[in-house]
C-alpha cells in the first residue's frame, strides 16, 4: 500500500475510533467520505466502487451541515471533490 493510502486508511481507522465514543460530526464524515475517496482513486477497481460509494454516502451526511468543513475545502484535492459532486 502506498503511503498516501497507508494515511487514508490511517485516518479512517481513527474516524472509527473516535465514532465508538460520539457520533461524527460533519466535519468528520466529510473528511471520511475524503479519505474514502482518496483510497478510491488509488485502488484496484472492485474496491473503488464500494469506497466511492461509502465515500458518497458519508458527504451526504456532511452536506447537511456544510458549514463545519466549507473553509476545509480548499485544502481537499479537485480530483477528490469532483469524485465527491462538491460544487
Amino acid at each position: 500500500m502506498p503511503s498516501s493510502a497507508a494515511n487514508y486508511q490511517r485516518s479512517l481507522q481513527v474516524l472509527a475510533q473516535a465514532e465508538k465514543l460520539t457520533p461524527l460530526t460533519a466535519g468528520g464524515h466529510f473528511y471520511r467520505a475524503c479519505s474514502l475517496a482518496a483510497l478510491a482513486s488509488v485502488t484496484a477497481a472492485p474496491d473503488e466502487v464500494k469506497r466511492l460509494s461509502q465515500a458518497l454516502q458519508s458527504y451526504r451526511v456532511a452536506a447537511r451541515a456544510p458549514d463545519q468543513f466549507r473553509q476545509d475545502l480548499t485544502y481537499i484535492s479537485p480530483k477528490l471533490l469532483e469524485l465527491l459532486g462538491v460544487r
